[in-house]
């Protein structure tokens, strides 16, 4: 059985790509991995935001501006994760 995932790779803030991905029995362990680290990145990069000052949380920004940016990448982080839980449910 395959599944159709969609996926990013985050450079920075301004650099996303989107992509969709097949996953099946012989790569989710690796794609499982991948969508990981990217969670990982954009959590990272919410906490860089923080300390540098740019935003008190992702809700209430600082900077109004970045506000696009930061919606953006909530829906995206969502994405993965909802991604990351599909692919643990169908191959245990």
């Amino acid at each position: 059985m395959d599944l159709i995932l969609r996926a990013c790779l985050i450079k920075n803030i301004d650099k996303i790509e989107e992509f969709q991905i097949r996953v099946n029995e012989v790569n989710f362990k690796l794609v499982r991995v991948k969508l990981e680290s990217e969670h990982k990145k954009i959590v990272n990069l919410f906490k860089q935001m923080k300390e540098q000052g740019l935003i008190n949380s992702i809700i209430i920004p600082k900077n109004k501006r970045m506000k696009e940016e930061i919606n953006k990448l909530v829906k995206i982080k969502q994405e993965i994760r909802k991604g990351i839980d599909k692919i643990k449910q169908i191959y245990r």
